[in-house]
């Protein structure tokens, strides 16, 4: 099933999905542009990101090292890692000017605003959340998209609606 017939997206029982609130909820008042300004000006702390991935790595190493892990679970989970090591050197490589970062937060919320047919939506749903985890029709976790990351979205959104541990928009931290 696509995301288009997943509780991600669609009404669940007369509540709205954890994703649609989130999307719907999103604020571009003059304090959160403030914060993607200052954000994408500035850069994120690459560094501090680069450190604590690392040590992620590391400790995976150890689990798998010690069998508290399986092999598939080991080798999915550095993929993940190693994908966000890779996604820290691209945004380190150049960064976005805030305007553009702006300019692109509002245009996706007019899109979404303006999006009157569920394929539609669909496709916003997906050019922003690189990973949607379901189990049957309870919604698990999002992780959002190295480029909506980059343009500031997660500083636009709501946090989590009722999903354990966050959906993965606020911090880095969230997306483990």
């Amino acid at each position: 099933m696509g995301i288009e017939g997943s509780p991600c997206l669609n009404n669940m029982g007369g509540r709205t999905s954890p994703l649609m609130a989130q999307i719907e909820g999103i604020t571009l008042d003059a304090a959160t542009i403030a914060k993607v300004v200052a954000a994408t000006s500035v850069g994120r702390p690459i560094a501090i990101d680069r450190a604590r991935v690392n040590r992620q790595l590391h400790d995976l190493a150890q689990s798998h090292a010690q069998d508290e892990i399986s092999d598939e679970a080991y080798l999915a989970r550095k993929r993940q890692l190693r994908g966000e090591l890779a996604g820290m050197a691209q945004q380190s490589d150049g960064g976005l000017p805030a305007q553009q970062a702006v300019k692109w937060l509002r245009v996706f919320a007019e899109s979404w605003r303006d999006a009157d047919v569920p394929e539609a939506k669909a496709d916003l749903v997906h050019a922003i959340y690189e990973k949607v985890v379901v189990a049957g029709r309870d919604f698990v976790s999002a992780r959002l998209t190295p480029a909506a990351y980059q343009h500031g979205l997660a500083l636009a959104l709501p946090g989590c609606y009722g999903a354990p541990g966050g959906i993965g928009t606020h911090s880095t931290d969230h997306r483990d």
